[in-house]
């Protein structure tokens, strides 16, 4: 069998589940999604909850019997001599060629094709933010991220967004980007700067664009972002977070923030001549500025 451990935000989780779904597919196997990471928070962290299960996933969640049958050691015990065990487990984990690991920690940012040639059961903990992991099986994964249940305030808002002229997501990404100091630090806040330069190149290109905005802050974009086109706030809080993350897809053309949810939002959309513009900085973290999740046809700037 194959398990992913899911873990962070809506976007996040959809990037672990789209790689271990292909590695399972190429092996004819089980896909398993390990939750256990929601019941063992830290308190420095945003708070976050398993969403997966509002889509058509093949949603099938794995026990500790399941680890215990990949190889791995207890992942749950608090006991200080399994702690220094399960260490010990991965450090001799690491040293082993990729193909004979049980526990496949990512090792680095972007996409690393040894992934994809696992043969055994495997274990996969990382959040895989690569279009490369999952891009032999799009239309499997484009079906699996489809809504199991519609709401009515989805569909009506799914239906302005069809009628409109030339539909337009723009989400900003604020919360916990801007009040959490460790986040802020790692991931940084797109500028104003960077959706005025967006908006003026979309209005450069497309004719009659309609904005629906996506944003934790709406408030915070009444008062800062100003255009003469049409705009829609979208974000009204009677959507949930996964419905405004397929209503982005509706658009036909999006601008992103450096944020797995509105990528997800963007890589959704069927439009095969959409426009996505998207931060060139992913990440404010030095260490990081090389890191970009983004499509090579997508326009960065």
């Amino acid at each position: 069998m194959i398990i992913t451990k899911l873990q962070g935000g809506l976007g996040n989780q959809m990037f672990q589940y789209a790689t271990g779904r292909h590695l399972a597919h190429l092996n004819n196997t089980e896909l398993k999604l390990d939750i256990s990471a929601y019941n063992n928070q830290s308190k420095n962290d945003t708070p976050r909850k398993y969403s997966l299960g509002n889509f058509n996933i093949k949603e099938n969640f794995s026990t500790k019997k399941d680890n215990k049958e990949i190889g791995l050691p207890n992942m749950t015990t608090k006991n200080i001599f399994l702690r220094i065990y399960r260490k010990f487990f991965r450090d001799l984990e690491t040293k082993k060629p990729i193909y004979e690991r049980a526990l496949i920690n990512e090792q680095y940012f972007g996409f690393c094709p040894d992934i994809l040639k696992l043969k055994e059961n495997a274990y996969l903990s990382g959040n895989w933010q690569s279009e490369k992991y999952f891009s032999d099986i799009t239309d499997i994964i484009r079906k699996d991220f489809s809504i199991k249940n519609e709401s009515s305030a989805y569909k009506q808002m799914g239906q302005q967004i069809l009628s409109a002229s030339n539909p337009i997501s723009l989400h900003i990404r604020r919360g916990d980007y801007v009040h959490n100091k460790i986040t802020n630090q790692y991931h940084g806040v797109c500028s104003l700067d960077y959706y005025k330069k967006a908006i003026g190149i979309i209005k450069g290109k497309i004719e009659n664009p309609t904005f629906f905005i996506f944003s934790d802050d709406i408030e915070w974009i009444k008062e800062n972002l100003q255009t003469n086109s049409p705009i829609i706030f979208v974000s009204n809080g009677k959507l949930k977070d996964y419905e405004e993350l397929i209503l982005m897809s509706k658009c036909k053309h999006n601008i992103i923030a450096n944020s797995s949810f509105s990528w997800w939002g963007a890589w959704l959309n069927n439009n095969t001549n959409k426009i996505v513009i998207a931060p060139q900085k992913w990440f404010e973290s030095l260490e990081r500025t090389k890191d970009n999740p983004c499509l090579k046809d997508w326009v960065k700037i």
